[in-house]
């Protein structure tokens, strides 16, 4: 069995051992036991110099270990300091490394001297450093304002690609500081995918695919391929509204209401999801912005955007004076078109047009139908 802690054995004078037991410490309320300073800690027999601890060196209070009275850093300095065995590098040595670095490169150059020097590669690569042998990248400087509006142009590109735009526009920057810039900054491309456009608007890929064939949808390569092969093309915001507004008998309204695309084709045909998107195309730096804008103003003074906008505004309010007229209250109509009250109403009063589905749900709850009609200006 082990000692009791605190008890120490002393001769007797028969020659036979007794127990000796050592007095226990006295704590004093308020006064350090360590240093005897006072006020100490709380329930801590402590003073707060002693609760934190500093380097007896550079009196700093972080590295410290746990019993420790110097940091890490002084500790290590003091291990070595008056040593012998410490290595100090030659100038034969340093002739070894220069050799090996100027014939080899990496990690070949480290087999190389450790071979013949016996050194481990963390030592070799510090002296290597230190003697100007190895080669060190230089920090990349900062971003400019205009790097980071380039890079915004170019955000649809993969990050080779954007690279290789930037180079043609005068900047030097790798992929690798292009992908973490983005990913900080959180820049993202204006428009989406081939893909993604097939998706909201409830078509085969194959369908977009052979609209940017017809030159019916502008496609701007991103450089990147999907897992088939395939190179994925990105389309801009502003392309996607000039499509619909343009081939709108390509547009099928009851696929985009399967979808849940609704609220984004509001948005679209209103002029949101980056309406700066009309005026050209996110593409190279070097790419020649359209000739024809689908929000420019027609020869009837007005743009099609606007046109689109008013005419569903008129149709709403005419829905409403039917509604009224036929002494209908907005809870009953709302129920009737398969809305809610408080739906019916955001779509009568919204600043932004209504979808063409909710407009012709509103004609069939009063027993209309939607026609769309071509006049002359």
């Amino acid at each position: 069995m082990g000692r009791a802690r605190g008890l120490r054995r002393a001769p007797m004078a028969d020659g036979g051992l007794q127990q000796e037991r050592h007095p226990a410490p006295v704590r004093v309320k308020g006064v350090c036991q360590r240093c005897g300073e006072a006020p100490s800690l709380p329930k801590r027999y402590l003073c707060a110099g002693c609760v934190q601890r500093r380097c007896e060196v550079c009196s700093t209070t972080q590295g410290l270990t746990k019993y420790g009275r110097m940091c890490k850093g002084c500790a290590g300095k003091a291990r070595t300091r008056g040593r012998t065995d410490v290595h100090h590098w030659t100038a034969d040595e340093d002739e070894v490394i220069k050799a090996a670095y100027a014939e080899h490169y990496g990690k070949k150059a480290l087999l190389v001297i450790e071979r013949r020097l016996g050194m481990s590669r963390e030592a070799i690569k510090a002296r290597a450093q230190v003697i100007g042998a190895a080669r060190v990248t230089a920090k990349a400087p900062p971003w400019s304002p205009e790097e980071l509006a380039a890079l915004e142009r170019v955000s649809h590109l993969g990050a080779a690609a954007a690279g290789r735009a930037l180079r043609k526009a005068g900047y030097a920057r790798s992929a690798t500081a292009i992908a973490v810039q983005r990913k900080r900054r959180r820049i993202a491309p204006d428009g989406m995918s081939m893909h993604a456009l097939s998706e909201l608007l409830g078509v085969d890929p194959k369908t977009v695919v052979r609209w940017r064939d017809k030159a019916m949808l502008r496609v701007v390569a991103t450089g990147k391929t999907c897992g088939g092969g395939a190179e994925v093309g990105h389309v801009s915001t502003g392309a996607i509204r000039e499509f619909i507004l343009r081939y709108s008998a390509q547009i099928d309204l009851a696929r985009i209401e399967r979808t849940g695309a609704k609220l984004w084709l509001i948005d679209l045909l209103a002029g949101g999801s980056g309406a700066g998107g009309a005026t050209g195309m996110r593409g190279d730096l070097d790419a020649v912005p359209p000739d024809e804008d689908p929000d420019e103003d027609t020869h009837a003074g007005e743009s099609p955007v606007r046109l689109v906008q008013a005419a569903v505004q008129d149709f709403s309010v005419t829905c409403a004076q039917v509604r009224n007229e036929r002494g209908m209250s907005l809870a009953r109509h709302a129920r009737r078109s398969g809305f809610t009250p408080g739906q019916a109403e955001h779509i009568y009063v919204a600043e932004t047009p209504p979808a063409l589905t909710h407009l012709a749900k509103l004609a069939a709850g009063l027993g209309k139908r939607l026609v769309i009609t071509l006049t002359d200006p």
